[in-house]
């Protein structure tokens, strides 16, 4: 099986001028928000993949891959 390449997205060039507008604590707002939609997703990804696992086992995981990159 071939290995795909990461596809890097890139923001328009009007998104980086509304971000570089942002206060620091806008920034870490976004951030944060971005962080925990994240988490919430990979959790449910998790939980419909493997309905069988207890909480604790699908807590650890999402953790492991969003430490390591994983989807």
């Amino acid at each position: 099986m071939r290995k795909r390449l990461p596809k890097v997205e890139l923001m328009e060039d009007e998104m980086y001028e509304l971000l570089r507008q942002k206060t620091p604590m806008e920034t870490n707002l976004i951030a944060d928000r971005m962080w925990k939609d994240t988490r919430v997703m990979i959790l449910n990804f998790v939980s419909k993949e493997f309905p069988d696992w207890e909480q604790e086992k699908i807590e650890k995981e999402v953790a492991r891959r969003m430490l390591n990159g994983a989807t």
